[in-house]
């Protein structure tokens, strides 16, 4: 995964209901306040209505894409980010941060675009960046999400596994402390 914010098998723990859902963060709900600013700048500059929307994949009926801002016939869609300096330099340099590409190609996939716009804002700054379809990233996406969503549908443990999936117990003493008492109750039940 291109997410620093959950791996794909915490995000699959996740959706059937094995982890708890993360909260929104200040971040988000920011991002989400700055919408509506957002709107009227890119209302203007477009010339043209945009408005959220939801939308159905037309070929694969479970793949679907939430969209901050779109006009009636889809031809302009904009997702809009608050974030950090760092993504934020980058769209200052016309690059959407790795961290969202794959959100706006599972989007340009579902509306069959080939081009879409990102909106970063950071603090009160804000840069419009267009991007292009990466076919090549797309069919490498699509078959992630497509084994994502079996696994998913099926409740069959993923093979997904990345390292930051696995949590140290080295140096623990509680941890250390609970196994040592397993095995000595194993040793004193298999002795009994």
């Amino acid at each position: 995964g291109d997410s620093p914010y959950a791996t794909p098998f915490q995000l699959w723990q996740t959706k059937l209901g094995l982890l708890p859902d993360k909260k929104k963060n200040w971040a988000i709900e920011k991002g989400h306040r700055k919408e509506k600013e957002a709107l009227v700048y890119l209302q203007e500059h477009f010339q043209c209505a945009l408005k959220p929307k939801v939308i159905l994949n037309s070929d694969l009926d479970w793949h679907f894409s939430s969209l901050d801002m779109a006009s009636d016939d889809n031809k302009i869609v904009v997702e809009v980010k608050w974030t950090t300096q760092e993504n934020h330099e980058m769209a200052k340099q016309g690059m959407v941060p790795p961290v969202f590409k794959a959100q706006l190609m599972h989007q340009m996939e579902d509306l069959q675009l080939d081009e879409m716009w990102y909106f970063s804002i950071n603090s009160n700054n804000f840069k419009l960046v267009h991007t292009q379809r990466d076919d090549e990233y797309m069919k490498k996406l699509l078959d992630k999400e497509k084994e994502f969503y079996r696994c998913y549908v099926e409740s069959e443990e993923p093979k997904f596994i990345e390292e930051r999936d696995f949590i140290s117990m080295e140096g623990n003493k509680e941890w250390e402390t609970i196994v040592n008492q397993y095995m000595e109750a194993k040793h004193s039940r298999l002795n009994w």
